[in-house]
């Protein structure tokens, strides 16, 4: 990923405010796995073998966020704002998955 450096008057919000939100997204997507689970144990064949499918692909993402959360936790600020990037884009594309 090209990270390039924010400019002194751009608006950064704190490394913390990152956490905060990432791990808020990554505890919905728990959620949202388990209620995928609940609902794929009542369906239909074929319906299980989607649903696993979209749990599998739910975990993956959430393995990429909790790789990214540990990265997160460990960087400077700069670093930081390279991982938010990295970690808002993956919020994108699970959302939008």
């Amino acid at each position: 990923m090209n990270c390039s450096r924010s400019t002194k008057g751009e608006s950064e919000e704190s490394t913390r405010t990152v956490q905060t939100k990432i791990s808020g997204a990554v505890d919905k997507w728990k959620a949202d796995i388990t209620k995928l689970r609940v609902k794929a144990s009542g369906a239909r064949a074929d319906a299980q073998i989607e649903m696993n499918k979209q749990v599998k692909e739910l975990d993956h993402a959430i393995e990429g966020a909790g790789t990214r959360f540990s990265e997160l936790a460990g960087a400077n600020e700069e670093a930081g704002q390279c991982v938010k990037k990295g970690m808002e884009s993956a919020a994108r594309d699970t959302a939008s998955g």
